[in-house]
């Protein structure tokens, strides 16, 4: 999954470092599923992407 991430996934437009990014995603499906809306349609997936990370941030904290 790790080499996946760093071969396709766009590091430069996230504001976290390659271990938080790899540690949000929970599984290899949503981390595949990722992978194929980044290459589909980059500005929108990475939008999408923050407001689900910020959501799970949420979560974790209440």
């Amino acid at each position: 999954v790790l080499e996946l991430l760093t071969k396709y996934a766009p590091f430069d437009t996230m504001p976290m470092g390659h271990d938080a990014i790899v540690v949000a995603i929970p599984s290899y499906s949503l981390a595949r599923n990722l992978l194929r809306e980044f290459s589909n349609n980059r500005t929108y997936s990475v939008s999408r992407y923050h407001m689900w990370k910020e959501n799970k941030l949420i979560k974790t904290m209440i």
